[in-house]
């Protein structure tokens, strides 16, 4: 019975720090950024490349966020909200700067353990490979895999952070999986 309570207490908790911030205490809006600062952080690195851009956009999502603060409904949930306004700084990033040949994407979190010493080389190798098979892919598709297998969001979720439906997040996410299959699966045979 305690398990279930907590989650309440969380929800309870985030709306009461959703109408304190909404009612101007900049100290709710700060605790609410230290709640989700590493979430949005990770998701924009994953989606642009480096920690700089990454950081560089959380900024614009959060002072999004405080900007539109006062129009958001606490009934909804604020996770997908602040993942919506990341994905659209990214976006908007991505669209200002040219491109510089292929992003570096932070794989760290497709590692659950450390690895051995006799396992070193060969992760690094599979963590570069999948780093520029993940660069590859098309916007849309780096941004539905990313929220969905790196940051482990439902579809139902993925869809609500996009602005799009569960079908489209689901084809987003299937064909970035077929991709990145063929370019890892190319990419070792022609190591061998």
């Amino acid at each position: 019975m305690r398990r279930d309570s907590a989650p309440v207490r969380d929800a309870e908790s985030a709306r009461h720090l959703i109408a304190a911030a909404q009612s101007g205490d900049t100290a709710a809006f700060g605790r609410l950024v230290e709640l989700h600062q590493q979430r949005v952080f990770r998701t924009a690195r994953a989606i642009l490349g480096n920690d700089a851009d990454a950081q560089d956009a959380a900024q614009e999502a959060f002072l999004r966020a405080f900007r539109h603060l006062a129009s958001f409904d606490p009934k909804r949930d604020l996770a997908a909200w602040l993942y919506r306004l990341t994905v659209n700084a990214c976006r908007d990033m991505t669209r200002r700067r040219p491109r510089k040949g292929t992003a570096e994407i932070d794989t760290e979190v497709l590692v659950a353990r450390d690895p051995g010493p006799f396992e070193t080389a060969a992760l690094q190798e599979q963590r570069d490979l999948t780093r520029r098979a993940i660069a590859r892919l098309p916007y849309k598709e780096r941004v539905a895999i990313t929220l969905r297998d790196l940051e482990g969001l439902t579809t139902a979720e993925v869809a609500a952070a996009l602005g799009t439906t569960q079908a489209t997040v689901r084809s987003q996410v299937s064909a970035a999986r077929a991709k990145l299959r063929r370019y890892i699966l190319g990419g070792r045979r022609s190591q061998t």
